[in-house]
């Protein structure tokens, strides 16, 4: 009887150390996650709780992405989710949840903050569309077509041509025009006059683009010089201001963007706006949108 209450109590001795060390471990990870938490929120003052269970815990960071944490983190990776359904590259179709590179390459040395940051900055240079408008916006490739042109033997025009006289042919050798347009006439010529044809309108068409594209960037120009003032006349008014004052500026600034893209995507699905003025149109209030999104939070973290 003795004998089995000692061994009762050596397993009991043993698995207390166990239990300690996995208590220390845990205690570990949950300091590591805090600090982790507190970084985030200097770097989003916004972020808040929005579910905590057993298992994971769940917070709001601006700009629409909710960060999940479970028991592991950091040593597992965090779980980004897009709050709204929204098309992107890096974006799972299906469920929303942030996929891009920097999320597959998580450490336990990885930085939260840094992370939601560099989403943002991917946001801000490629901004994320309705998911309803994936069909609307995209981009398209162009693909060569393969021509196969076998090359003329000029039968009808060799035939004719030992009709002529000698007068007839000299005649015909001492004009380059006359001897193309005497050749073009030639049956065995027509796909090639057919492709010609088909070709020099496609040139006429890429000049044309090529013209659009020469507009587009002198009008990129005026439009970077505009930035580059409005930069300028933004930080006067940040060093003139309270910081509560440029906030209350830039939520406006953000509210009109998000507003307006909106209002655009109404006006295409009534018919109002045609789709290259809808794209070029929509994009660039979305770029906005993020583009002060960001601004709020670099003048919240000054």
């Amino acid at each position: 009887m003795y004998a089995r209450s000692s061994s009762n109590y050596d397993m009991m001795s043993k698995s207390v150390p166990q239990q300690t060390q996995i208590q220390q471990q845990q205690n570990m990870l949950h300091g590591m996650k805090n600090v982790q938490l507190q970084n985030l929120m200097k770097a989003y003052p916004g972020t808040i709780s929005q579910m905590k269970t057993d298992s994971i815990d769940e917070y709001r960071v601006p700009l629409q992405l909710k960060v999940g944490l479970n028991n592991d983190f950091p040593i597992t990776k965090p779980s980004i989710r897009i709050m709204s359904k929204v098309s992107h590259p890096e974006i799972d179709s299906n469920t929303f949840y942030y996929q891009g590179a920097i999320l597959q390459n998580w450490t336990e040395n990885s930085s939260l903050a840094h992370l939601v940051q560099s989403i943002h900055e991917s946001f801000n240079l490629n901004p994320p569309i309705p998911a309803n408008m994936q069909g609307v916006i995209q981009k398209s490739q162009y693909q060569p077509e393969q021509i196969n042109i076998q090359k003329p033997l000029f039968i009808n025009t060799k035939n004719q041509a030992k009709e002529m006289s000698s007068v007839e042919q000299e005649n015909l050798l001492a004009s380059k025009d006359s001897l193309l347009n005497f050749m073009l006439i030639d049956p065995e010529t027509e796909p090639i006059k057919t492709e010609l044809d088909k070709h020099m309108k496609e040139k006429g068409e890429l000049q044309e683009l090529a013209q659009q594209y020469e507009t587009k960037y002198v009008q990129f120009l005026s439009l970077k010089q505009q930035n580059d003032q409005l930069s300028y006349q933004e930080q006067n008014i940040m060093n003139k201001m309270s910081k509560q004052k440029v906030i209350s500026v830039i939520d406006k600034k953000i509210s009109n963007a998000d507003n307006e893209s909106k209002q655009m995507e109404k006006q295409f699905y009534k018919g109002s706006i045609d789709q290259r003025n809808f794209i070029d149109g929509f994009l660039a209030k979305r770029k906005d949108f993020h583009r002060y999104q960001i601004l709020k939070v670099k003048v919240n973290q000054a």
